[in-house]
């Protein structure tokens, strides 16, 4: 069996390219995935903090969120 050498660096040119391109597509399927994936999850946590706060306000019907003081003669006290 004989096996020219051009047609071996030939071979292992093609092996190297195609490789490397599976490679960089392999890796940015993974990041596109990562990416989604931890988006949605953080979209998650974000909407039940907000629903969490919602229910803490709701839970204090005597809270005062703001008060302005005013004495007699009409100025405002700070």
């Amino acid at each position: 069996m004989k096996v020219d050498v051009l047609d071996a660096l030939l071979a292992s040119a093609v092996f190297y390219c195609v490789v490397s391109n599976l490679f960089w597509v392999n890796k940015t399927l993974i990041d596109f995935t990562a990416d989604a994936l931890f988006d949605h999850i953080e979209r998650q946590y974000e909407e039940q903090e907000e629903d969490e706060d919602e229910d803490e306000d709701e839970d204090l019907p005597g809270r005062v969120l703001r008060v302005q003081v005013i004495d007699e003669v009409g100025k405002k006290c700070h």
